[in-house]
């Protein structure tokens, strides 16, 4: 068997494990992020990058990014609840302005921003990707694990081939 150790063992390779490795890397802290998937987001989880995200984004330099990416800064997406698509009745509609004409709050110099998750972790992966010492892996599955007080022994499977291997955080 094949042992990797790495300081920072991160699973899941979404929103939150993305900016996780990023953040590290930004840190110059090692880690290592293994996902089970290829990473492409068909269907998006998330729509909305709230203005916390968004100071994260700011500290980290993405912010011209995430609006970049996202939908139309400047097109009004109003939700509307209807019974259905053609003859349907509408039962309410909460008006949501241009992401460019949001004022954001008064405590943050950010904004929210519509920019789904199937844009924003390309940009969240880019970052992550920029410091040499970050390690992603993809098509990867954490099969077990054993934590001990020295840290966590992964049991990892690679899912194109079939390798096993164990990795050692600590």
């Amino acid at each position: 068997k094949i042992m990797i150790e790495t300081p920072v063992l991160i699973v899941g390779g979404g929103p939150v494990g993305l900016a996780l490795a990023g953040d590290l890397g930004w840190r110059g802290i090692a880690c290592t992020l293994i996902e089970k998937s290829d990473g492409v987001v068909g269907q998006p989880k998330m729509d909305l990058v709230h203005v916390r995200t968004m100071e994260f984004c700011r500290r980290w330099g993405l912010v011209e990014q995430v609006e970049a990416a996202g939908f139309n800064r400047n097109y009004s997406q109003y939700y509307a609840w209807i019974t259905g698509l053609a003859d349907g009745y509408e039962l309410g509609r909460e008006p949501f302005p241009p992401c460019a004409m949001d004022p954001g709050p008064e405590q943050s110099p950010q904004r929210r921003e519509r920019c789904p998750q199937n844009f924003f972790d390309p940009v969240l992966k880019r970052h992550a990707q920029s410091y040499p010492h970050v390690t992603m892996r993809y098509e990867t599955e954490m099969v077990s694990f054993t934590e001990a007080a020295d840290g966590v022994t992964a049991e990892l499977e690679d899912k194109r081939s079939g390798r096993r291997e164990t990795v050692r955080a600590k």
